[in-house]
């Protein structure tokens, strides 16, 4: 896989270098190849980590193997710090990769998380409408990132007083509950994608 140059840096792929395009058009600080972590003697090197988010975000051109899965819930258990992998184009993902009729088979586009016993899918990035931070969550529903980062603290006092009803909405009403609660990309989260598609780079030589 050839390496690219963008802004006087080396990526070690052109997918990651789509990607930085896209967190630079959103203006999200990132780290690109932070220090490796040792986890019991092996070694995992995430693309990025995003200091204001406080969570990596590894690249990947294909689905993560076992392996790989494995290797991201070693990491949220030695870190306590999420893990969303991405792999494919980058773009928003359609309805359907986040709505799967089957939440095992992992889908184009879509992003996991990673907890210490288990990949959790269909992940993607959100611009919240309220305090228009951008974060990652689940099926693109504001509800998690309501509960882990919003700033609007009208909505988040909403939500905490009102958790028993997302419980049930998840617990009783399944997907359909979050179909209805997901929102589209904004206008912004979509030039950011579009910036990175059509990003152009120097081929750096081995």
């Amino acid at each position: 896989m050839s390496s690219v140059r963008y802004k006087s840096r080396r990526y070690q792929s052109l997918l990651e270098a789509r990607w930085a395009v896209f967190f630079d058009t959103l203006k999200i600080p990132y780290q690109y190849e932070p220090p490796g972590i040792d986890i019991k003697g092996a070694w995992y090197f995430p693309a990025f980590y995003l200091p204001e988010h406080m969570y990596y975000v590894d690249i990947k051109a294909q689905a993560p193997t076992p392996e790989e899965d494995r290797q991201a819930m070693r990491l949220r258990r030695v870190r306590d710090k999420e893990i969303f992998v991405f792999w494919g184009e980058v773009k928003h993902p359609s309805f359907n990769d986040l709505f799967p009729d089957n939440l095992e088979i992992k889908g184009a586009y879509g992003a996991w998380s990673y907890v210490p016993d288990r990949g959790i899918p269909c992940f993607c990035w959100i611009e919240c409408p309220y305090c228009h931070q951008y974060d990652i969550s689940l099926f693109g529903c504001l509800w998690t990132h309501f509960a882990r980062a919003c700033s609007y603290q009208y909505e988040v006092n909403k939500l905490n007083k009102h958790s028993e009803i997302i419980r049930y909405l998840f617990d009783f009403k399944g997907l359909e509950s979050f179909k209805v609660f997901s929102i589209p990309p904004s206008e912004r989260l979509l030039k950011a994608y579009e910036s990175a598609q059509i990003a152009t780079f120097e081929t750096v030589s081995p």
